[in-house]
């Protein structure tokens, strides 16, 4: 039972994976107007269908045969984590910088997924409700390395590369770890991420 468990959840985490990272591969290797149309030509039916689906019993029945796998048995009744992904998406899109949304993003592929299996598999610490500190640091052991990477390729904020490279592990593996209020996490994550981060490059110089 608890194989099966983690073997579904892995399934879902992946698709997340591999779709948050599509969207930073797109963010680097398009101009913004060209995101935006992605986002909207793959990203709307799937939001406007979700809010169908809830108010139709056709649509409502539906939903787990084609969706089954990958959606959380409480997603069944309400809106899934994806519509909540991407209306936090569109809103980082719409206020913050080209780097901030990329490594944004990348906290949310990697972050969440990892806590979320270390926590289900290895976790015994309770912390934070259902967060384990297990989870909490593989979260923030993969942002460390998230920002390491990306600092160092970007060439951004050299002279205080060591201090940046902890403090966004902090943001990304707090933005994981500490809810607000009932939002799903997969909005707050990517928009906390960028409020802090915003900051980390304001206070070291990442926009110079």
């Amino acid at each position: 039972m608890i194989k099966a468990q983690i073997d579904v959840h892995l399934e879902r985490k992946l698709t997340h994976v591999i779709g948050v990272v599509a969207m930073v591969v797109a963010h680097q290797l398009f101009p913004l107007w060209v995101c935006w149309s992605l986002l909207l030509l793959m990203g709307l039916p799937l939001i406007i269908f979700d809010f169908l689906r809830l108010r139709n019993a056709y649509l409502h029945q539906l939903t787990p045969k084609i969706f089954g796998r990958i959606m959380r048995r409480r997603e069944l009744n309400q809106l899934t984590g994806t519509t909540y992904m991407l209306i936090g998406v569109a809103i980082i899109f719409a206020l913050f910088p080209h780097d901030i949304v990329a490594l944004s993003l990348l906290f949310l592929a990697f972050a969440d997924p990892l806590a979320s299996y270390m926590g289900l598999k290895y976790g015994s610490h309770r912390i934070l409700g259902k967060k384990t500190f297990e989870g909490s640091l593989a979260a923030f052991v993969a942002c460390v390395i998230i920002s390491a990477l990306f600092f160092h390729f970007k060439h951004i904020m050299a002279a205080h590369f060591f201090v940046a490279t902890l403090i966004g592990g902090l943001i990304g593996g707090l933005s994981e770890l500490i809810p607000i209020g009932k939002v799903d996490d997969n909005l707050t994550q990517p928009v906390v991420n960028s409020i802090f981060l915003y900051g980390l490059f304001f206070l070291f110089g990442g926009f110079s």
